[in-house]
Parts: C-alpha cells; structure tokens; sequence
C-alpha cells in the first residue's frame, strides 16, 4: 500500500511539473508571438516610410520632367512665332498666319 501511495505520489509530482513546464511554455510562446507581432508592427513602419520617400522623390522627377516638357514646348512655340515672323518680313507683304503655315 505504501508503495503504491509512492508511485501515486511521484505520479502527482511528474504531472504537476509536467504543468508547470507546460505553463512556462505557454508563457514563453506568447512572449514570442507579441514578439513577432512587435517586429511585424516595426517592419511595416519601415516599409510604409520607405514608400512614402520612394513616392516623394517620384513625385518630384515627375515635377521635373512635367516642367522640362512645358519648358520645351516654349522653345518650340517660340521658334515658330521666330519663324513666321522671319519668313513675313522676307516676303514684305501682311499676308495672313494661314497662308504662311499652308505653304
């Protein structure tokens, strides 16, 4: 009978450390998960700042490109006016801007 009560006793002790493991366990891998979930946070912050400067710096290259071609077709229009202007005060007559382009 002693013997028994022993093995049940031992018994008991295995199965209440075997809980107290199973409690640090849980512990621990909640630790990891809020862990994860900090580092994941983290990351999208990253990414999210990353985006938002890789946007800014596209922003500003389509300023850049949008003024070089508004600065471009100046030129251009301003050439033309130069061009129209030369060829009617080669011709020394008013004849119309229509007429100039259909020739």
């Amino acid at each position: 009978m002693q013997k028994l009560e022993a093995v049940r006793a031992e018994d008991e002790e295995r199965r209440a450390e075997r809980e107290r493991e199973l409690r640090w366990l849980r512990g621990v891998l909640l630790e990891q998960k809020e862990e994860e979930r900090r580092r994941a946070r983290e990351m999208e912050t990253l990414f999210t700042e990353e985006a938002e400067t890789a946007w800014g710096r596209q922003e500003r290259l389509w300023d850049e490109e949008r003024r070089a071609r508004k600065k471009l077709m100046e030129d251009v229009i301003q050439g033309w006016k130069g061009q129209i202007r030369e060829k009617m005060e080669g011709r020394g007559n008013k004849q119309s801007f229509f007429t100039i382009l259909l020739n």
